[in-house]
């Protein structure tokens, strides 16, 4: 053995030369941005006061770190604010967010990362240069999944990404195209998670939420019609319209929401929000029941009931299937649903439909 490393002795030489260069290359400091947090921005249209008791009331908002300004414009106030969320992650300064977003007096609200520049071994920062992209796409739309993946690309300082998301027959299809970035060079590897949510073991694959953000002090001395006013109003605010504008009815038809007090200030809102039919040949929309307020936790889970009946059986003698498909799409928008978030299925003049159920719930 001796006398082979002997006779190969600059070959051994050469080895550890080159051991040691990548060492000392890995070794080597280099500087990297950091996201520390993020910074939220939002305005009120109001006076500081009132813009106080509007938004301080989140068990979120840390006034130690909001930095506040007002302004005066003919006689029209708007205040201004600032806060450093330092360590908090993306996600949950997404959800603060949405809630900044659920306040109809709340205007341009914006989230930007907080970036520090640290210094750290070549080994390190090519671990750091991995950036995850974590999307649940249950009830998303193909065009709801494109705009989140966007998001969290420009949220880490990658821009003009092309994204393709697409959905046909069961099969999911994405494209990513980035451009290169000269301030990311050497953070290039994306690790995409996408899932449907099927793994809740609550709710299964009709599980579906957002925040309405009602808060209990929001309901204190309130009348019926003005918790009813206020609700339908958050609904507007998070683009939850279903054929037309969300507002409170009395009738409750399709696609607008009939919101009723309930005792010990929970909301009761009814709505049509989803659609199925396997009944003989007709398909019916249905109404979920779903609470929301203090307490609501405690509420059993909504209970479906068929109210309203999309196609009489005659209209389907002599029609094919796929004729039947179109007249059941055309049923659903004049219902206020939208198609493209159905599953239709016509075999032999069985029929079934899927839409998605939306589930408001307790923030």
């Amino acid at each position: 053995m001796i006398t082979y490393i002997k006779s190969h002795r600059l070959r051994f030489a050469s080895l550890a030369v080159l051991m040691l260069m990548i060492l000392v290359a890995c070794t080597m400091p280099v500087e990297q941005e950091d996201i520390v947090g993020y910074v939220l921005s939002w305005t009120v249209n109001d006076t500081p006061e009132a813009a106080n008791r509007l938004v301080t009331h989140f068990d979120w908002m840390d006034e130690s770190n909001l930095s506040v300004s007002h302004n005066i414009n003919n006689g029209q106030h708007s205040t201004m604010y600032l806060m450093n969320a330092v360590g908090v992650s993306a996600q949950q300064a997404e959800l603060w967010r949405q809630d900044l977003e659920s306040l109809s007096q709340v205007s341009e609200v914006k989230m930007l990362p907080l970036q520090e520049t640290v210094t750290r071994p070549m080994y390190a920062a090519a671990l750091k240069s991995v950036f995850r992209i974590e999307i649940n796409t249950q009830h998303m739309s193909s065009s709801d999944v494109v705009a989140e993946m966007q998001r969290q690309l420009e949220a880490a300082g990658i821009h003009e990404a092309h994204v393709e998301y697409e959905e046909e027959n069961g099969e999911r299809r994405m494209r990513l195209s980035i451009p290169p970035q000269p301030e990311r060079e050497g953070q290039q590897t994306i690790v995409m998670s996408i899932t449907d949510g099927e793994s809740n073991p609550k709710h299964g694959q009709n599980a579906y939420s957002f925040s309405l953000m009602l808060h209990d002090g929001d309901l204190e001395g309130k009348s019926e019609a003005e918790v009813q006013a206020i609700v339908a109003e958050r609904l507007k605010a998070q683009s939850l319209q279903n054929g037309g504008e969300w507002t409170g009815t009395e009738e409750g038809q399709a696609g607008e929401p009939q919101i009723v007090v309930r005792k010990g200030d929970h909301v009761q809102i009814e709505t049509i929000s989803s659609s199925t039919g396997n009944e003989g040949q007709t398909v019916h929309t249905e109404e979920v029941r779903v609470f929301v307020g203090a307490g609501a936790e405690d509420t059993p889970e909504p209970e479906l009931h068929i109210t309203q009946e999309l196609i009489d059986p005659a209209e389907l003698k002599g029609k094919t299937d796929a004729e039947i498909k179109t007249l059941i799409e055309q049923r659903l928008r004049d219902a206020g649903q939208n198609p493209d978030d159905a599953l239709i299925e016509v075999d032999n003049g069985k029929i079934k439909v899927e839409l998605r159920q939306e589930k408001i719930i307790q923030k």
